[in-house]
């Protein structure tokens, strides 16, 4: 990483900016579950539905701007996916049932991915094969910062301007400068000679070689799985730690921030680890 250029290091920054968008989507708001079940006249298990249905848009979105970028090139793609989290994060604030922010929550997760997933890409075009693992390394240490800074950056936001919309309008502000950043300072990566001119009828038949990889198929279900019981425990965190446990809003944001701390020793020791041995060894006997 020493080796960085100036030019390198500040694609660093950006991909890690965007890398932490879904995160910090995820958990900002998280402090404010109670207040928006208020505001909506419903209960809170309404509320976690709207994580429910941006974790369903992460999902779609993740098939979508991969073949896009093959497509159209990384730069634009992310551009249009910031424009589409922008607009509907302000279609969150003025969200006025429950129904409505599922719906917009969703489209707001279906943009906002396309930044993470054509992140990967680019570290991959823009980077030498001996620097890949650890910028990637170090984009999971953001993703393990972001849920700590989240419900701390969340519960202030509450306490100053007292409503949940605050919340949704430091989204806003995320992907507006985002979107400068990109503009202004982020490279096209994709070769031209390498951009794909037609991938509608490839895509489908990628996909499937690619499930029917045993290695592929066997890391994917891992970190599935790992995955999933991070967004169970996000989810029902707040109602399990304010509610039945009691916690107030400032307490729950240091015991899910302590949590979010593990995942980022996890990867901090990962990228040590990697100057020893190779990603296959660290899969599967990193001692032997």
């Amino acid at each position: 990483m020493k080796n960085l250029s100036v030019k390198q290091w500040s694609v660093v920054a950006i991909l890690a900016l965007l890398t932490a968008l879904e995160p910090l989507s995820i958990d900002l708001y998280l402090p404010g579950f109670f207040v928006m079940a208020e505001a909506f006249k419903t209960d809170v298990a309404q509320i976690q539905l709207s994580l429910s249905t941006f974790l369903g848009g992460f999902a779609v979105g993740q098939l979508i701007w991969g073949p896009i970028a093959d497509k159209f090139g990384r730069k634009k793609p992310i551009l249009l996916s910031l424009v589409i989290f922008v607009a509907a994060s302000i279609a969150c604030i003025y969200a006025r049932t429950v129904e409505q922010l599922w719906v917009f929550r969703f489209i707001q997760t279906v943009g906002g991915c396309g930044g993470i997933v054509i992140s990967c890409a680019i570290v991959t075009d823009f980077f030498g094969q001996d620097q890949r693992l650890r910028i990637f390394s170090l984009l999971s240490i953001i993703m393990g910062v972001a849920p700590i800074v989240a419900p701390l950056i969340g519960n202030g936001v509450l306490h100053v301007y007292g409503s949940w919309q605050g919340l949704f309008g430091v989204l806003v502000l995320m992907g507006v400068v985002l979107f400068l950043l990109t503009a202004f300072f982020l490279p096209e990566t994709r070769r031209k000679d390498l951009i794909v001119a037609d991938v509608g009828g490839s895509v489908i038949k990628g996909y499937g070689e690619v499930i029917r990889i045993r290695q592929f198929l066997i890391y994917s279900l891992v970190a599935g799985f790992i995955n999933g019981a991070l967004m169970i425990y996000a989810s029902n965190g707040p109602f399990l730690i304010m509610e039945a446990a009691g916690f107030s809003d400032s307490q729950f944001s240091l015991i899910f921030g302590l949590n979010a701390f593990g995942l980022i020793l996890g990867s901090y020791f990962a990228n040590i680890l990697t100057k020893r041995y190779t990603p296959e060894k660290l899969c599967k006997k990193p001692f032997s």
